[in-house]
């Protein structure tokens, strides 16, 4: 149901109700008085009757004939007759012989007018209507004739008469109501054509067109439409070609997009915006502040709107400083050279500063691991040099110290060379089945006289049915050595170190945890990168060329599998690694 037709139907059948109510209420609402008054003029015309017939009787004082004439009037008229002295006393009344002292009806027949009452009759219980008459022997007053008729029968044709009246009175309702709906519809319809054919166009059907048949007013509208939706097809035409070479530029950029107004109030924004903000609500009509959480951002945003000024920004956002973003402000102007809005371009540079971290780490890392082995052997070999040892002892210790160092700086390089034979897009490795659990016993032997030394409590559990994995067995041996050298360093004596194979669907899970002295949370995501020690002093002191897990995780991503690390320090470490099975 459209909402003209709605109005005019509505206003219709008001003005049907109203009127056909106030009619209603002029008709039914006299109707009862009109009633009564035609019974009272009956009975006034019974009571002159009754005068004329009973006045011989009462002349001759003749009470007996007179209440026998009395009653047989009473009963062929069906009424009620009471006669009256001009004491109030009843001389005769066919309802009994009641007092009539209070009537208000027979008070005003004595002072010599009609009276009327209508009130419960003390016989029948029944509502009466009462007419008292003066009664005249020659031109003097003897008394009153009062004559009743109860009111039910009155009120039964009263009541018949309002139910045919409101019979009627609802068909007529009904039919208007037809007959209006029809007007109504007849009316509305081309004014719905109108708004179902611009609701089709605001949906994106531009080919729908008015009827333009009607020679009247509707017609000549529906033309105007019509000329109207020509144009706007023509400029929606423009406008969604220029939208969507906008929107698929904003759905190509990395970066994020934000359009503000003057108020702050979001206009336009891109995919990468609400993904680098977290957020999936829609942001149409949205202050930027509801949508970035962020207060470093929102007061450089609020601050550029309140003072234009073109500027590129860097700004650390996040608790733990994490994410850093480069803003780019730049502002919207109107032909008048009156600032509009503001255009921001937030470039996600996380990466970029976790990149030059990690490299200038990596840069002093290699550095200082480097220098300190050629530091040592240069000066070991200065002093040989020199010709002030006086003993072959003390030669063979500076000997030493060459043989140790170079021994590291070579460790340092093989591990450097497998780490880049590892990343090399060219190394093409060869994976074949191979049976863990002898690469696990195998690896274990390397280990058993520190294991022994440092009093380790080792425990090792492998299934009988351990499936296969699928890998170069080099690479998943050195991945095992690596982990198992961790524990042993970084569990102090009497320690305990377990090491477990376990099955799953797909995969084989290698755990090996220890009871040593932990790794701080924080330090979880940089533990893999090359040279990055959690205690850079321990580290050095126990051995190590600090490359052992970042060789271990680039080898399970060659492998397509899968390494997370639990710890909590003083507590102990677990490492989970997680590969395929053949």
């Amino acid at each position: 149901m459209s909402g003209a037709f709605k109005k005019l139907f509505i206003n219709h059948l008001i003005v049907i109700l109203v009127s056909f109510i106030y009619l209603s209420i002029l008709i039914l609402f006299p109707l009862k008085g009109y009633y009564q008054d035609m019974v009272a003029e009956k009975l006034e015309m019974t009571g002159s009757l009754v005068s004329e017939l009973v006045i011989e009787e009462l002349s001759n004082d003749e009470k007996d004939l007179l209440n026998t004439r009395v009653q047989e009037i009473s009963e062929i008229l069906n009424v009620g007759i009471g006669i009256i002295d001009s004491e109030r006393l009843v001389i005769v009344d066919s309802e009994g012989n009641l007092d009539h002292r209070k009537h208000h009806e027979i008070g005003r027949a004595l002072s010599g007018v009609k009276g009327r009452a209508v009130r419960l009759s003390k016989t029948t219980g029944i509502k009466n209507l009462y007419v008292a008459l003066p009664l005249f022997e020659g031109d003097c007053q003897t008394g009153v004739v009062r004559v009743s008729m109860p009111l039910l029968e009155v009120n039964e044709r009263i009541s018949h008469i309002y139910k045919i009246i409101i019979v009627c009175v609802f068909f007529a309702i009904l039919i208007a109501v037809i007959l209006s709906f029809i007007v109504s519809r007849t009316l509305a319809k081309p004014l719905v054509g109108m708004k179902n054919t611009a609701e089709e166009m605001l949906g994106g059907d531009y080919g729908k067109r008015l009827d333009e048949s009607s020679k009247d007013e509707v017609g000549m509208l529906a033309r105007s439409f019509n000329t109207l939706f020509d144009e706007m097809q023509k400029n929606m035409s423009l406008i969604i070609k220029d939208r969507e070479d906008l929107s698929t530029i904003l759905a190509s950029m990395t970066e994020g997009v934000l359009v503000l107004d003057r108020e702050g109030q979001i206009l336009v924004w891109n995919q990468a915006f609400k993904d680098m903000f977290e957020t999936e609500d829609n942001l149409d009509g949205k202050g930027f502040s509801q949508v970035i959480d962020d207060e470093n951002i929102k007061e450089i945003i609020w601050g550029a709107i309140k003072s234009p000024d073109p500027e590129s920004i860097e700004v650390v956002s996040g608790e733990g400083e994490d994410r850093v973003f480069l803003i780019q402000l730049s502002y919207i102007e109107s032909r008048i050279n009156e600032i509009t809005g503001m255009v921001i371009v937030f470039h996600d540079i996380s990466q970029i500063k976790k990149f030059e971290l990690i490299r200038s780490d990596f840069i002093s890392n290699v550095s200082h691991e480097l220098k300190t082995p050629i530091t040592a052997i240069g000066a070991s070999a200065e002093t040989l040099l020199s010709g002030n040892i006086e003993n072959l002892e003390e030669m063979n210790r500076f000997i030493r110290i060459i043989q140790g160092h170079s021994l590291r700086l070579n460790n340092i390089v093989n591990d450097l060379l497998l780490l880049s034979k590892i990343e090399s897009e060219e190394y093409v490795p060869g994976f074949k089945a191979l049976n863990l659990e002898q690469i696990l016993r195998k690896s274990l032997l390397t280990f058993e006289e520190i294991i022994k030394k440092k009093n380790l409590e080792l425990e090792v559990e492998i299934p009988e049915d351990i499936k296969m994995v699928l890998g170069v067995e080099n690479n998943i041996e050195q991945v095992v050595v690596n982990l198992i050298d961790n524990a042993v360093k970084f569990t102090p004596e009497g320690g305990e170190i377990k090491i477990a194979l376990e099955n799953q669907e797909e995969t084989v899970v290698i755990t090996v945890s220890d009871s040593g002295i932990g790794i701080p949370a924080n330090h979880f995501d940089r533990i893999f990168e090359r040279f990055y020690r959690v205690d850079t002093a321990r580290s050095r002191e126990i051995g190590g060329t600090g490359l052992g897990l970042s060789i271990v995780k680039h080898i399970v991503q060659l492998h397509e599998g899968k390494i997370t690390v639990r710890s909590q320090p003083r507590k102990g470490t677990e490492f989970r690694v997680i590969l395929p099975s053949a």
